[in-house]
């Protein structure tokens, strides 16, 4: 056998030892070391993995120029790697100790040095000195630890007098180094890729999620303090003529900022469509009595569970782009309708009288950031679309029902 052929067994052989190794990934302890989680229990399936590796690695050993080429000081390295020094000396002993008597008794005591320095010393540089194992650093290491665990064993072969020519074993040394170093940089390169794709797919929804929550975050700043100001002032002209009339707005006034507080993701329906009348009411009282609130929602989409605060801006565009704008007010109209998986909500706004000028900007905005938001939740499955017709703009979004977002929730 030359070296040719020993190289493509040697390779073929730390292919198998890095697809065993990285198959450990898949389990959840081993999957804690990589995160870098301290449990007990971690540590044992730690050293149960390091063990099966050496063992196997001493397995798949080739013959050449007298020496045993194996790769089982990969197991022994992964375990100090990932478990440090206590784990990676106690899973040295072990395994050096199994393959001294049980795979190679005839080596009498060869491989326990060499074994229990890479454990040991691997599980103490990755506690103290992690850069050592931080990008090309960790090719250096492992070939400079290995290199020295197997002149250990040279060591000890001569000392047992097993009687090798170790000038003549030198290569054969040198492919196992070399083997032993690759399966190790494999296997920790590629376990760093997967671990860092999925937290790369982890971040990107809770990125996502962090956007849908900014999104109806900077819309309830922009409500709080430009909505109160209004309502405000709006029951305090009330309060002059007509106290009970601003005792109803008062309580309106309540119901939604309780609302906002209770609602923090989902709603219902029902919960929505009183929300937004309650709105309505204020915006009435504000323009003077001149609107007409209609709701049709029937029983079947009471319940069904939508993101909060999605009518909001849509009533809010409605009044102050749609009827606000108008001489006589007009009709506002919720409706909500089911059709089988998606259910549909519409806000129409139907104007009186001659159109006013308005200098108020924002709605295009105010949609925009909607559907950006509805995008986020559903991708392409929910719209958005506005239909402006001659004195009327209807509002209809579109969503999927979730089976997972159907509940029983009473009106916030």
């Amino acid at each position: 056998m030359d070296a040719r052929d020993v190289a493509i067994l040697v390779a073929e052989k730390m292919g198998l030892m890095a697809t065993a190794g990285l198959a450990s990934v898949l389990f959840l302890p081993i999957r804690n070391r990589l995160l870098g989680v301290q449990r007990p229990r971690d540590h044992l399936a730690v050293f149960l993995l390091g063990v099966a590796l050496s063992m196997w690695g001493a397995r798949l050993g080739v013959e050449w120029l007298d020496v045993a080429v194996d790769l089982r000081l990969t197991g022994v390295f992964i375990a100090g790697l990932l478990a440090g020094p206590k784990t990676g000396f106690i899973t040295a002993v072990v395994a050096a100790t199994i393959y001294d008597y049980r795979v190679a008794p005839e080596a009498a005591a060869a491989a326990f040095l060499g074994t229990v320095f890479v454990g040991t010393t691997v599980g103490y540089l990755s506690a103290h000195r992690k850069r050592a194992f931080e990008g090309k650093r960790e090719i250096v290491t492992a070939a400079g630890l290995l290199f020295l665990a197997t002149s250990f064993e040279v060591i000890e072969t001569e000392l047992f007098g097993i009687g090798h020519t170790h000038l003549a074993s030198l290569p054969a040394l040198a492919f196992e180094v070399a083997g032993n170093t690759a399966s190790v940089f494999i296997f920790h390169s590629v376990t760093r890729v997967i671990l860092a794709r999925e937290e790369g797919a982890v971040a990107l929804v809770e990125a996502k999620a962090a956007s849908q929550a900014m999104s109806l975050l900077a819309l309830r700043r922009r409500l709080e303090p430009h909505f109160l100001f209004n309502a405000l002032n709006t029951v305090r002209a009330t309060i002059r003529i007509d106290a009970e009339r601003a005792r109803d707005l008062v309580a309106s006034v309540a119901d939604l900022y309780r609302y906002i507080l209770h609602h923090p993701e989902d709603a219902t329906v029902v919960s929505e469509v009183e929300h937004a009348c309650s709105y309505l009411e204020i915006e009435n009282a504000r323009l003077g009595e001149t609107l007409e609130i209609e709701v049709d929602v029937p029983d079947d989409c009471r319940e069904i569970r939508i993101p909060a605060l999605l009518l909001q801006p849509i009533v809010e565009n409605a009044v102050r782009h749609g009827v606000g704008l108008h001489e006589n007010g007009g009709v506002i109209r919720i409706e909500a309708r089911r059709d089988g998986e998606f259910i549909e909500l519409r806000v129409i706004d139907r104007g009186r009288g001659e159109r006013v000028t308005s200098t108020q900007k924002g709605a295009g905005m105010a949609l925009a950031t909607l559907r950006e938001s509805l995008k986020h939740r559903y991708g392409d499955e929910a719209t958005l679309e506005l239909e402006i017709g001659e004195g009327s703009t209807i509002a209809c979004i579109r969503l999927p029902i979730d089976g997972m977002i159907l509940g029983h929730a009473n009106a916030g």
